[in-house]
């Protein structure tokens, strides 16, 4: 399983590279990019699972970035900023991004919103499901309320297996039926 793709972008050197070691110790792959078309360029080449975007960039800035990635995705994005007032903040949540960190700002806390936004984004309550890039969507995985069945096909893997488990014990019988029977 690949691990969760993060983009940086920022102009600032220094704070790309600082991002990119906690969040590869964290066990994420890192692409980076230091102006708007790049980040545009990135997002449209895809793999790419979230977005932390600095708000004052050269050429296109970051407001407009995400209202461009906007138009054709919908993954998690983090605006990044030394504006730290409330009107900025409200217009950059305003125009789809997700969450808001004003510089200086702690490493840790930016990992940690990264792992939040993607558990969200993916339906996950595990972090090292989001840190190996887990995918739920596709798997064939039938959804269960509690007193329901849940069948898994073989390939589902050991990841989902505890998770089930849990379940099981929380009450949900598990089969490995196939599904649809």
């Amino acid at each position: 399983m690949d691990a969760a793709r993060i983009l940086i972008v920022d102009d600032e050197l220094s704070l790309r590279r600082l991002m990119r070691l906690y969040l590869v110790k964290a066990g994420f792959a890192v692409e980076e990019a230091s102006t708007g078309p790049q980040a545009l360029a990135a997002l449209r080449r895809g793999h790419i699972d979230l977005a932390i975007v600095d708000v004052m960039l050269p050429e296109v800035d970051g407001f407009e970035v995400v209202r461009r990635a906007r138009r054709n995705s919908s993954i998690p994005i983090i605006l990044l900023t030394a504006r730290g007032e409330e009107a900025s903040r409200v217009a950059g949540l305003e125009i789809g991004a997700d969450d808001y960190v004003v510089k200086p700002f702690l490493a840790h806390e930016v990992v940690a919103r990264v792992r939040a936004q993607l558990r969200r984004a993916r339906g996950f309550e595990d972090d090292a499901d989001v840190a190996a890039g887990a995918r739920p969507r596709g798997q064939r995985v039938d959804g269960a309320f509690v007193g329901q069945e849940v069948h898994l096909q073989p390939e589902a893997g050991a990841g989902r297996r505890h998770q089930v488990q849990d379940r099981v014990r929380a009450g949900v019988r598990a089969s490995r039926a196939p599904a649809g029977q």
